[in-house]
């Protein structure tokens, strides 16, 4: 049976904050949008106990609107050239 993966809170953690600043938000906004406290956000990003719930990971990346991928591995990173042409 396959355990929940569990990742280090270093890299979530920093990925999620500079996700949020890319998009001028704060974790509290984040939070408030999954419905959810921002000590209950502090979890996932800390990897101190799996994903699951209100919580998770995928609805974080939902939220923020970027696979999965990019806050577990930094990838895809979004693109936020402001080149037009």
């Amino acid at each position: 049976m396959n355990q929940p993966l569990r990742y280090t809170g270093v890299d979530i953690s920093r990925r999620i904050r500079a996700l949020l600043a890319l998009r001028g938000e704060t974790q509290t906004s984040l939070a408030r949008q999954l419905g959810v406290t921002q000590s209950a956000l502090a979890y996932p990003m800390t990897g101190r106990r799996p994903y699951g719930g209100r919580c998770s990971l995928d609805r974080i990346a939902a939220a923020l609107e970027v696979p999965t991928s990019t806050i577990i591995y930094g990838r895809p990173w979004p693109d936020v050239s402001n080149d037009e042409g």
